[in-house]
């Protein structure tokens, strides 16, 4: 929290959450594409690993992109199109 503190300068009242969870996402999606080489070297046996795992991180990493949007959607219909607050 020191370190996002002098990072991160914040007024009266403001919350901290959103730049953490920016820089966990960041830092998630970093260790996922650091970690598929790894996983690569480990199953030398098969040349379709490496595109077919690739599909799979792209796709799993779009999902938590789109999420938030698709929540934010999901719940804008439920309330029969009301604006947010």
């Amino acid at each position: 929290m020191a370190v996002m503190h002098l990072l991160v300068k914040l007024g009266p009242g403001e919350d901290l959450q959103e730049p953490i969870a920016i820089v966990g996402f960041g830092f998630l999606c970093n260790l996922g594409y650091s970690l598929g080489w790894v996983t690569e070297i480990m199953n030398q046996k098969s040349q379709t690993y490496g595109p077919k795992m690739f599909k799979v991180g792209l796709y799993f990493t779009l999902f938590w992109v789109f999420l938030p949007a698709l929540i934010h959607i999901l719940l804008w219909v439920s309330r029969g199109f009301e604006r947010m607050q």
